[in-house]
This record gives structure tokens, C-alpha cells and sequence, in this order.
């Protein structure tokens, strides 16, 4: 098999600016490369499971998105068996004679612990849970959200600076958990009372939601977004936790600012959800979900400094 690859100049996998239009290529790179070398029963239910059993976007999404890690702990952009050249001691040219394959004994599921098999690299000990396209948020660009009442139903808006993109967001979520997030496959919380921060802060955490008792046993990576919002006064927020009662129910839906300043309501795009989480960061606790949120503002104030 012969292919021809087309790269863009000074560009190499692992750029992290280059994520959104590299992410598509790896994609189908990998998927063509598959298909050109393997063969099994019912291929096409295969490549089916593996996007919907197997999370394969999400853990593309999250091995793109994470291109950097690299050149920040490493300052290398990839590794090659050369930069271990000057630490080589002495050479060992390979042996002529043929070797001897030692087949060894498949251990028995049932016994192997799940560090025994994160310590080999074994991709089964950690479980991915995402509802986050990670090129596609950054493409969309979500730069606000809009509490508000409709009909007297709350609602939750997620201002995109890219409409479309934004859309296209919600598109898959409603074919992925439908127009009634049921099951809560969508986990929004809202954080209040940030500490060393005026009472009208707060930040918006979304993730993919879960039950106790899913990951037993299990190392997640569970991709996830938080907005901190800082306006002057807390009476939007006021307002809508007013008019939300303990475990109601209220809409999801994109939004976008018009030129004229006004929120366009993709109203067509709604979800309706069950399941907002409304916490006090005081009374987050380590094993709570919404720690990733107080997590991910801590590391917003390591690099950006003390809240005002």
C-alpha cells in the first residue's frame, strides 16, 4: 500500500496550535489504515463499536488536544530513538542466528489489578468519559452563559462566539443523549461563593455526568470545561436561583450575541435537563464531582494570580 501525505510547512503532529485541523487528518489517517490492513467479520459493526463502545473520538480528541504536554515537561515535540544516541554506552549490532520465541501464559483477567495493568501501559485500565468534542469547543469558542426564564422554565445558555460551531455542538449531543437528557449524560454545575472572590462570581463546570459506583476500580479521564463569570452584581443569578426549585428541571440551549447586543435562543437545539447542580465551594468534597471545578480554578489563579 503506497499514500501520499500532504502537510502543511513547519508544522509537526505535535503543535498544539495546530490541533483543530490536524485532528480530522489523524482521524482518518488511522481509520484508513485500519481498514487497508486488517479484516474482520462484519467490519463495518466493528468501526461501529468502536466509536460507540469504545469512546475512539473521545480518545482521539483527548490524545490531540494533549499534544503540548510534551514540549512543555520534555521541551521536544516528539520522541526519537536518536536523542537516546549520545546516552548509548556501547553498541549492539543484532545477531545473526535466529531467536527463540518463549511463549508466555496469558495472566487470567480476573487476577490482574488495575495497577498491574496501568503499569504496562495497558490502555484497558483507564476508563474515557466525554461529552466533549475538544476541537470543536475550541472552534466554537464559549465565551458566556445566560441564566433566564422562559415560560417559567430556567434556562441555561451557553454563549459561542462561533455559531455554527455551536450548533454543531448541541446537534450531537441531542442525537448522543437525545432532546430529554434523561440519564443526566450532561453534568452543568454551578459553583458559588469562590473563595477570595466578590459573592456575584461564580463559575459554570461542564462535564459528563456519572453514578456512584461506575468507575469501581477504574482510572477515568474525564475531559471537562469550566467558565468563571465576574459580573458586578450577583441579581441575574439571584434571579434564576429564585425561580429554580431543588431538583427541577430547566432547558440547555446555544446561544449567540447578535450584532445588536441581543441573545439569539437556539431554541431548536434545546435540552431539557433534570439534574443542576448548584454548590457552595466550601462544601465540595474530594470524592464530588464538581472538584474538578475547584481544581481547575486553582490552577486559574496559579497562573493568572490572585482573585481580585
Amino acid at each position: 500500500m503506497r499514500a501520499k501525505l500532504h502537510w502543511p510547512a513547519g508544522s509537526t503532529p505535535a503543535d498544539h496550535l495546530g490541533e483543530s485541523g490536524t485532528h480530522s487528518q489523524f482521524l482518518l489517517l488511522s481509520t484508513l489504515m485500519l481498514v487497508a490492513t486488517s479484516l474482520a467479520d462484519r467490519q463495518k459493526i466493528s468501526l461501529e463499536k468502536l466509536f460507540r463502545e469504545e469512546s475512539l473520538l473521545e480518545r482521539v480528541s483527548a490524545a490531540v488536544a494533549s499534544s503540548n504536554s510534551r514540549i512543555r515537561a520534555m521541551n521536544s515535540p516528539a520522541s526519537r530513538l536518536t536523542d537516546w544516541n549520545e546516552l548509548s554506552l556501547e553498541r549492539f549490532p543484532p545477531k545473526a542466528d535466529r531467536p527463540v520465541i518463549v511463549r508466555v501464559p496469558e495472566a487470567d483477567p480476573e487476577e490482574e489489578t488495575i495497577s498491574e495493568r496501568y503499569a504496562t501501559g495497558d490502555h484497558r485500565s483507564v476508563e474515557v468519559r466525554s461529552i466533549l468534542d475538544i476541537p470543536q469547543w475550541e472552534q466554537a469558542r464559549w465565551i458566556g452563559v445566560m441564566l433566564g426564564l422562559q415560560h417559567d422554565l430556567p434556562i441555561v445558555g451557553l454563549h459561542f462566539e462561533d455559531r455554527e460551531a455551536g450548533r454543531q455542538i448541541f446537534e450531537r449531543w441531542r442525537e448522543r443523549f437525545g432532546a430529554r437528557d434523561a440519564k443526566g449524560a450532561i453534568h452543568i454545575a454551578i459553583l458559588r461563593e469562590l473563595p477570595g472572590r466578590p459573592p456575584s462570581h461564580y463559575a459554570v463546570l461542564l462535564m459528563a455526568g456519572t453514578e456512584p459506583g461506575d468507575f469501581a476500580g477504574t482510572l477515568v479521564s474525564m475531559p471537562s470545561r469550566l467558565k468563571l463569570l465576574e459580573p458586578a452584581a450577583d441579581t441575574n443569578l439571584r434571579f434564576f436561583l429564585d425561580n429554580y426549585p431543588a431538583g427541577g428541571s430547566f432547558i440547555l440551549v446555544p446561544t449567540y450575541v447578535k450584532e445588536n447586543g441581543e441573545p439569539d435562543l437556539m431554541m431548536d437545539l434545546a435540552i431539557l435537563k433534570h439534574d443542576l447542580s448548584i454548590r457552595r465551594v466550601a462544601d465540595i468534597g474530594k470524592s464530588d464531582l464538581e472538584i474538578i471545578g475547584v481544581q481547575l480554578l486553582e490552577q486559574m489563579e496559579a497562573r493568572d494570580g490572585s482573585p481580585p
